[in-house]
């Protein structure tokens, strides 16, 4: 079963909804007062903040769920978060996905082998498992 949390949290805390709210209200401001010079520039940044805020709402409620396997390199969860509030980013051989370390179900070992689910849009991981290196092909 995927774990759909993060990708609420992306949306929740997102800095263009955190900035939109305020947007739309200085652009109404505008609008009151009659200031054409600040309503294009306001206008614009928030059709900005809608395209990003509706590219978020649109993973949670079209997911394009995407599959990786590869070995964990390192974690950068006990650093800062890497962007919103929430998310750590996770290195693997090659490529690197965001979670937030408590919505995992376990604690990623580093050298082993993992599959790891994650929505193509935000590279958010929402399953992640382990895989057996016995050949056999079957997951711990």
């Amino acid at each position: 079963m995927y774990n759909f949390e993060s990708l609420w949290y992306q949306f929740k805390f997102s800095p263009a909804l955190l900035f939109f709210l305020p947007g739309l209200l200085i652009f109404i401001r505008c609008i009151i007062v009659k200031d054409k010079k600040n309503i294009v520039l306001v206008g614009l940044s928030l059709i900005l903040l809608t395209y990003v805020n509706f590219i978020n709402i649109n993973s949670i409620v079209n997911p394009d769920i995407k599959v990786y396997e590869g070995v964990f390199v390192d974690d950068y969860s006990r650093q800062r978060p890497v962007h919103a509030f929430y998310t750590w980013r996770y290195l693997f051989d090659n490529k690197s996905f965001y979670a937030n370390p408590k919505l995992l179900p376990f604690e990623p070992e580093k050298g082993k082998e993992y599959r790891v689910f994650y929505e193509d849009a935000n590279d958010i991981i929402v399953k992640i498992e382990p895989i057996d290196n016995t050949g056999d092909g079957t997951v711990c």
